[in-house]
Formats: C-alpha cells, structure tokens, sequence
C-alpha cells in the first residue's frame, strides 16, 4: 500500500521540507553513532627515535591560566632537549609575561591590531625560524595533557601518522552548562573522529590537541586567514588528500565553558564557521565523492549542511508536541522517528561515566541551551566582524 502525505497547504509543504531535513540528518548521524560503537584503538610500536618537538601555545589575554599550563607543559615524560614549550604571547599583561620569562618556555612577545591563533602563531613562527623541529603540536591556552601525550603523539609519528587529532576531553565539570559542554565533546568525538576512523574516513580536527610535521604546519598556517583557523587548515589537508589521524588514548584536558555567556559566545563562533564553510565546500561536496582520495573532503563538506545537536533534537520534539493539537498520524510517526533517532544517536554516542545524577541535573539547563543556539544561528554575523573570546578562569587545574 502506498503512504503518502497530503500537502493542502504552504505550512503542510514548509514541514514536508523540514521532516526531510531533520529526518535525513539524524538518520545520517545514526549511522556514524552505530559505527562509533566499534572497537578502535590503535597501539603503536615504541619509537626507536624520539622527534624534536614544538608544543605551540596561542595565548590572547589569558593571564588566568597561561603560567599553570606552561609549567605543566614543561613538566611532560619527553626529553627536555627534545621539545620546547613556545607561547604565543598576544595581550599578555606585564607581570605574567615577566613570570613566564623566568620558566623555560620561548614566549614570543606579540600585540596584534587584529588578534587570531592563526596570525599569533603565524607570527610565532616566524620567530622560529632559527630553530629545528619535526613535529609542531597546537594547545589552547587552558589545555593539560596527560604525561606521557609526546611520547604517545611521537610513537604515532614513526608509525607512519602524518596529521593526528588527540582525544580531548572536559577539564572541569562545575556547573551545569560545563557538563553540557562536556557531554557534546564527547559526542562529537564519538561520531566525528572515532566513528570516522573506524568507517575509513579522516578525523575531525577542533583546534587544540592537534599534531603536524612542522614544516607542513608552517604552510598551513601561514596560509590561514580566518579566526576559525583549524577549519581552514582541515579543509586544506583534505583537499589536497592526507588522511587525519585519531587517537583515541592521547588525552587532552580542556576547560568547558561554565555559564550561559560564554556558552552563546562560543557557539556564536562556531555557527558562523560552519556557514562559512557551507558556502565554500558544499557544492564540492558531490563531484569529491566520486575521487576515492577526496571521500574524506566530500563527508566533511556535507556535513556542513548537518544542523547541532541540540537543534536536531529539539526541533523533532518540537514538531511532534505542535502535531499533537493538529493530528494526522503519519505526520506524528515521521516526526516521533525523527527525534527517537536523534535521541538514539546522542545516547549511544554519550560514554557510560556521564549517565549520573550530575547530568541528569546538567539538562534543566537544555532548554535553555537550545534557545541560546537559535540565537547563535541568527545572530551568528557578530563573529565575522571581530574575533569573539572564549577566556577561561582556570577551573579544573590540578
């Protein structure tokens, strides 16, 4: 028997358009989530050779935080004549750049008119240029790395890894909007690298965590135009066909955002990027996923059209809540399919330890979190006229 919807009016063709959208997308990331419960773990041999390492720090006005990571840094089971600690020292008060002085660290000293990670390494770099290094790894300013993180990214290396995303993950978990955050980390590693990998597809980078043979970096960044500068340099890589590279046992400690502020700030930051992105690569989308070393170009591509999360599933409750006043009972089905796979995707997506009573007090605040994403979407233009901050206050520091 053939199902068909009746289409008597605009509205009833307008929701067609979205039950499509909404229905493709959450069954598009269902797959990946299926996928991400494989397992993947790559082992790599200890390294015979130990690579001289650069672990590139962009700071910009982060006084709270920057001298803990640095001593932090310096402190890693690597050789100390085998890597540097570098800051990318933008807007630095004078006290902390005098406290940084007196560590180990090479603190380049920079005052951008116009500050972004992309012109503050760049910059850095240029510094450098004196100096030797065969691997550069990028942290943000608040990031802490597990002890043995060189040796783990450097065995990846001599394995044959060219471009490696580590495994990031949530610092501190103080409030509600923190473990939210921490949540939706985890989930995007979940689908957008581990369940990549698994499936032949490169990682997805996110801007702290990454490792690059240094001379390949120093093309990337320079090239590098835009506050969003790890999308530019991900998209770069695959259009020109490298592979990038998860691993899964190399832990990077990021600080989550903790108020409603700085959450609408960030995700302000990152709509943008995505439409950004959207516009460039969508339509190369289609003719790469016919070039066998351009597939990881062509997923990536499309999945700038993918909404957030929390919009793919609000939206389907939405919708069947509104067509529960209105009822046709395919439209309630189609809508109901929607958000149960958007439900599963997120749940078979969201690690074991978070399913506790924090988190279940953790989403009294999604609501609110969706609201602030809508105004992300709308008002997402404010971050192509200046670089919008995320600081941080150093929660979670050992």
């Amino acid at each position: 028997m053939l199902i068909t919807i009746s289409l008597h009016s605009v509205p009833d063709f307008i929701q067609l358009i979205l039950l499509l959208y909404f229905l493709f997308s959450a069954l598009y990331f269902l797959v990946f989530a299926i996928a991400g419960n494989f397992s993947y773990r790559k082992h790599f041999p200890k390294a015979s050779k130990l690579n001289k390492i650069a672990v590139l720090i962009p700071a910009y006005r982060e006084d709270a935080v920057i001298l803990h990571t640095v001593r932090h840094a310096l402190k890693l089971n690597y050789p100390g004549d085998l890597y540097d600690v570098i800051i990318a020292a933008d807007h630095l008060q004078p006290e902390t750049l005098q406290q940084l002085s007196e560590t180990q660290a090479i603190v380049v000293e920079l005052n951008l008119n116009q500050s972004s990670k992309a012109k503050a390494l760049t910059e850095t770099m240029q510094h450098l240029k004196g100096n030797h290094y065969d691997i550069a790894i990028v942290l943000d300013a608040d990031n802490q790395t597990e002890p043995d993180f060189l040796l783990k990214i450097n065995d990846a290396f001599q394995s044959g890894c060219r471009v490696i995303q580590a495994h990031r993950v949530a610092k501190n978990m103080n409030t509600n909007f923190a473990v939210l955050d921490a949540i939706s980390e985890e989930v995007n590693n979940h689908l957008f690298r581990k369940a990549h990998r698994i499936l032949g597809l490169p990682a997805i980078l996110i801007g702290s965590g990454m490792a690059f043979p240094w001379k390949l970096f120093q093309q990337l960044i320079s090239t590098a135009k835009t506050s969003f500068e790890d999308k530019e340099i991900e998209f770069m890589l695959l259009e020109n066909g490298y592979d990038i590279d998860y691993l899964e046992d190399a832990y990077v400690y990021d600080e989550k955002v903790q108020n409603h502020q700085a959450f609408g700030r960030q995700r302000t930051r990152w709509i943008y990027s995505q439409i950004y992105f959207f516009r460039l690569y969508f339509m190369k989308s289609f003719p790469a996923f016919f070039k066998k070393n351009k597939r990881g170009l062509a997923f990536r591509s499309f999945s700038t059209a993918l909404p957030p999360r929390v919009i793919l599933l609000a939206v389907p409750f939405l919708m069947f809540i509104l067509n529960l006043f209105f009822p046709t009972s395919l439209w309630l089905s189609l809508w109901g399919t929607t958000f149960l796979a958007s439900l599963l995707t997120i749940l078979l997506s969201t690690p074991k330890k978070f399913y506790n009573i924090q988190t279940i007090k953790a989403l009294i605040s999604l609501p609110l979190a969706f609201i602030l994403m809508l105004k992300a979407i709308i008002f997402s233009g404010k971050a192509k006229k200046g670089f919008l901050h995320t600081g941080h206050t150093g929660a979670g520091m050992d």
